[in-house]
């Protein structure tokens, strides 16, 4: 298995002193990846957790204090606390209210030295972390000011808009607004059912608003209670047709939207009221077969003033966008089992499982050896076909 390589799939990460610090979300790892020169780093595997285990944190729900990064669960109930100095690595539980060993959060807010944590299911429970002591305690304050909210959809959805105030879509249909230092709401917009928000994002002075459905964009301003439709020019999708979107990027009075489903990394037009493609991706660039429920991308990370680097959820690269030249590079990220030296044992595991192996330029002579191995491991017997037949009925699954 030595020409065996992984690709690293993730949703987004902390940047943290020239570093991008990021759990892998196909397999157990905490990774970084240095803003200059894209080079990254196995740091190790999470102690607490499955080896095997996926999208157990989506990295762009995190905070950090002091040297420490923390990273908030999508897929446990532990957050992840990693000190830098000291390279040290350990889990804080969550106890769900509703009892789950699954807590996913939906956003954090840092104010005040604490960390306010909201999950998807508001019956789980909004607690608050203490940075100095990292104790953890359930917050019934802003859990009662949520009352009658059953669900924050998807993450992202709670949204800073200044250092006291957050904002918080309700199901898919309201945005209530917070204040953490008060404790009050400031503000509740209901929309109709026909907007079918799946998401909410801010670009300081108004929301955006991304749809379950519609390709169609919408621009809310708060104080005029103002709307403003944006239409998608043309549709590409990647795949089927699924959600649009999945994030919005906010530079130099630029918007750019990245895609969920639709193939391309589009850019509003503020003036046509339009949304078009923006550039094409980098030669060598595509999406990874085999993980179909992943978004295309996710998060992104500013690391200079006019660039962004977006995370590669089911992408092949990482993409360094320079958004006011409109020029895009892409940087593959792989791993295997020499330097993730528990990697075999992932494969194997996922193999016996999905009989399938899901990439095909992964596929060398040693892995396919392994295939054939667990093929007849799996059935228990000897096979009498010939080779070719039977390579090519471990490759089909048969």
């Amino acid at each position: 298995m030595k020409n065996h390589k992984e690709y690293i799939s993730y949703v987004g990460g902390i940047l943290f002193n020239d570093q991008i610090y990021f759990s892998n979300g196909g397999f157990n790892g905490l990774f970084s990846v240095d803003i200059h020169d894209l080079s990254m780093q196995f740091i190790g595997r999470i102690p607490f957790l499955e080896k095997a285990i996926q999208k157990a944190y989506l990295g762009h729900v995190n905070c950090c204090y002091g040297s420490k990064i923390m990273l908030f669960p999508a897929n446990c109930n532990q957050i992840l606390v990693y000190d830098i100095d000291k390279n040290n690595m350990w889990g804080i539980p969550i106890n769900s209210v509703d009892g789950s060993n699954v807590y996913m959060t939906a956003g954090v807010v840092c104010y005040d030295e604490q960390v306010y944590i909201f999950p998807t299911r508001l019956s789980q429970g909004i607690f608050m972390l203490d940075l100095k002591t990292l104790k953890i305690e359930r917050n019934r304050d802003i859990e009662d000011l949520l009352d009658g909210t059953e669900f924050i959809y998807n993450i992202d959805n709670v949204i800073r808009i200044n250092e006291a105030e957050i904002a918080i879509l309700s199901g898919n249909t309201t945005i209530i607004g917070i204040s953490i230092q008060e404790k009050k709401r400031t503000f509740c917009k209901q929309f109709t059912e026909d907007y079918n928000i799946w998401g909410i994002r801010y670009d300081g002075n108004n929301f955006w608003i991304l749809s379950f459905t519609s390709t169609d964009v919408y621009e809310w301003d708060r104080t005029t209670d103002g709307l403003i439709k944006y239409q998608l020019e043309k549709e590409e999708w990647f795949s089927g047709k699924t959600v649009p979107y999945v994030n919005m990027i906010f530079i130099d009075d630029k918007a750019i939207v990245l895609p969920l489903g639709l193939k391309y990394i589009m850019q509003i037009d503020k003036t046509k009221r339009t949304i078009s493609k923006a550039i094409d991706y980098p030669a060598g660039f595509r999406f990874l077969e085999g993980l179909e429920e992943w978004t295309a991308f996710g998060a992104f990370n500013v690391i200079e003033q006019h660039k962004v680097l977006i995370h590669p959820a089911r992408g092949n690269m990482l993409l360094l966008y320079d958004v006011v030249n409109n020029h895009i590079e892409g940087k593959e990220l792989t791993v295997n089992n020499d330097s993730i030296p528990y990697l075999k044992e992932i494969i194997e595991r996922k193999f016996c499982q999905n009989r399938v192996v899901n990439e095909m330029d992964n596929l060398g002579v040693e892995l396919l050896d392994l295939a054939i191995n667990q093929e007849r491991k799996h059935k228990n017997a000897e096979k009498t076909e010939s080779a070719g037949k039977k390579i090519y009925q471990t490759l089909v699954g048969n």
